[in-house]
């Protein structure tokens, strides 16, 4: 990803190089010809081909600096989901984990009935849920949108953990929705419920 963005943005400079070069040479109404010092003047055929290849420019130069931000913001909503998923699963407690919602948040969870829309009642939630020894989430499918300061990422888990010395797995399906904020990406709002069992 790291690369494709570099690669991108190194793109999308020359474009904006050969725009510039374009834009000069519309405006005198002139080109410069390989192999000659002089300048020529150009006739309506020329100047209608400048102008065209200047329009193609301006619209290539568009589509790298849409598709680079769109891209780099999919790579940050993943991110934000696999700090969720190892913040879950290191021992830590509630307090790391709790910290990655926001104020706001509401968190329709896998193992408590009813809706948790403070801090303090999510918190009490991973207080209880990483009693579990063992405790991790694995995904194994997601899909991510973005837009405007944020994303939503949505997909398959299994919960799993370690009771009466056997493991235990609940597969589960999510969608977090997260907010990117000067504190970080925080999560907004989070539905996490049991797979029900096939036909």
């Amino acid at each position: 990803m790291l690369g494709y963005r570099k690669h991108s943005f190194a793109h999308a400079h020359a474009l904006l190089q050969t725009l510039r070069t374009n834009l000069q040479d519309l405006a005198r109404g002139r080109t410069a010809r390989p192999g000659r010092r002089r300048h020529h003047q150009r006739g309506p055929a020329g100047c209608a081909k400048s102008f065209i290849a200047v329009v193609s420019l301006i619209i290539g130069f568009a589509g790298v600096v849409a598709v680079t931000p769109a891209r780099g913001a999919e790579a940050d909503v993943h991110a934000a989901l696999q700090r969720w998923v190892e913040t879950l699963g290191s021992g830590k407690g509630e307090a790391p984990i709790a910290a990655l919602y926001a104020p706001d948040a509401i968190l329709l969870s896998t193992f408590d009935p009813k809706p948790l829309e403070t801090p303090a009642e999510i918190a009490a939630y991973f207080h209880k849920l990483t009693q579990n020894p063992n405790l991790k989430a694995t995904v194994q499918t997601e899909k991510i949108h973005t837009f405007a300061d944020g994303g939503a990422d949505s997909g398959l888990y299994t919960f799993s953990y370690t009771k009466d010395g056997n493991e235990v797995r609940v597969p589960a399906r999510f969608t977090f929705v997260f907010h990117r904020t000067t504190a970080g990406w925080l999560i907004v709002s989070h539905h996490s419920s049991v797979v029900p069992p096939g036909p």
